[in-house]
């Protein structure tokens, strides 16, 4: 019988993972959005700063979602604290997770079409052109990157979006709902009574400080 007064925390490096994706995708989105709409000019010197760390955080974010599938095939994730049978709102969830990490990895595909068919300041230092990846099958043209660029804009907000719902569910389940959802997550210290998944489906306790001993 599971003991529901320990907290079972998913495998540490899906937990830093999760944090240091989320701070990418906050850094990405940001000068993303002061690149178009609030710098100086076409190729100012704050639009491509900006710009470069834009594209630097959200090619980071695809390198960081191949990890995090990865960590997600090789441990398995600990069911929440006093739940029952999954529900309407668990398959809710389930469905936001999976679009989240599918926008981590279309947005930044997008991006780098963009700015494999643009010239100026546009271009990205040490990213390959597309056109070389696809070995000569296909040219980007300017349609392309106009289409990309609709297409990423929309990605954006919709991830913009399913952000603000993932982080208003996990607050509602903490304040409300008063499981470990939220706790479990959060980076620092692990507390004495919390438990790390193996990776096996089992929960093992963490060691008691000294001053609790």
């Amino acid at each position: 019988m599971q003991n529901s007064g320990i907290i079972q925390r998913p495998n540490a490096g899906s937990v830093t993972l999760h944090w240091f994706g989320a701070a990418l995708v906050f850094l990405a989105l940001l000068a993303g959005m002061f690149a178009v709409y609030y710098s100086s000019g076409c190729c100012a010197a704050d639009r491509r700063i900006a710009y470069l760390l834009h594209a630097y955080a959200g090619l980071s974010v695809l390198g960081l979602v191949v990890l995090r599938l990865m960590f997600r095939a090789s441990y398995s994730w600990p069911p929440t604290a006093k739940s029952g049978k999954a529900g309407f709102g668990d398959m809710v969830a389930k469905v936001i997770h999976w679009a989240l990490y599918g926008l981590m990895i279309l947005i930044p595909l997008t991006g780098w079409t963009m700015a494999s068919g643009m010239g100026c300041c546009w271009y990205v230092p040490g990213l390959p052109n597309v056109n070389m990846l696809s070995l000569g099958i296909h040219s980007t043209t300017p349609a392309d990157v106009g289409t990309a660029y609709q297409v990423h804009v929309t990605l954006a907000w919709m991830i913009i979006g399913l952000i603000s719902l993932h982080v208003a569910a996990a607050l509602f389940h903490h304040v409300f709902l008063q499981n470990d959802v939220l706790q479990r997550m959060l980076p620092g210290r692990i507390p004495p009574k919390a438990a790390q998944n193996d990776g096996h489906g089992k929960a093992t306790p963490a060691p008691m400080n000294k001053e609790n001993a």
